[in-house]
């Protein structure tokens, strides 16, 4: 949750603080300044140490506290934002299939061993965790299905199409067919006059 600053200036803190890797890291650290900011700033020595080895900056007053906190939550929302889909979806499905098939391997053993490198060649990165593979799997898997449902789509389309074409066709038939009959019947016959 963002907590409110002076509106319109620039959180001077942002390029100050670093985001760590785990999010239950991340989770403790809100929980740290949560206590920081009850405490009106004050923190042990164990706690500043961690603020300090895990984000690189120890707030002191309770306005730096809420500017690393709002840092902190804009640039966990970046990074949330940036790792939501793979940064290259392939675009065969046998090449998502397979993309698929070692992000599984990733989730289950965190590395893909000696196709690392082809995993970061097919999605442009490798995830940076097992739940963001897991993410990227059901994207991928996503992005199948909207393929074949335009597939599928497009194939309707091309049929309906055709039975459209196919019933004008008939009626142009039949058109002609019934004028040709009304313009036989429709003629007037000559008097017979005796």
């Amino acid at each position: 949750k963002l907590l409110r600053t002076f509106r319109g200036k620039a959180n001077r803190m942002l390029p100050l603080v670093q985001l760590p890797e785990r999010e239950q890291t991340l989770s403790y650290i809100f929980t740290l300044l949560d206590v920081q900011q009850r405490n009106a700033g004050m923190l042990t020595r164990e706690q500043a140490a961690t603020l300090r080895r895990h984000i690189g900056v120890v707030p002191e007053t309770k306005r730096d506290i809420v500017l690393v906190r709002n840092a902190l939550s804009k640039k966990q929302l970046e990074r949330k934002r940036h790792e939501y889909w793979p940064p290259v979806v392939p675009i065969t499905e046998l090449r998502r299939r397979f993309a698929r098939m070692l992000l599984g391997y990733y989730v289950k053993y965190k590395t893909v061993g000696a196709k690392n490198e082809l995993l970061k060649d097919m999605l442009g990165a490798l995830p940076r965790t097992p739940q963001i593979a897991r993410q990227w799997m059901k994207k991928l898997k996503h992005a199948s299905y909207m393929q074949s449902k335009l597939q599928r789509r497009a194939v309707k389309r091309a049929r309906d199409d055709q039975i459209r074409a196919e019933r004008a066709a008939r009626r142009a038939a039949r058109q002609a067919e019934a004028n040709k009959l009304k313009g036989g019947s429709s003629s007037t016959p000559e008097d017979c006059t005796h």
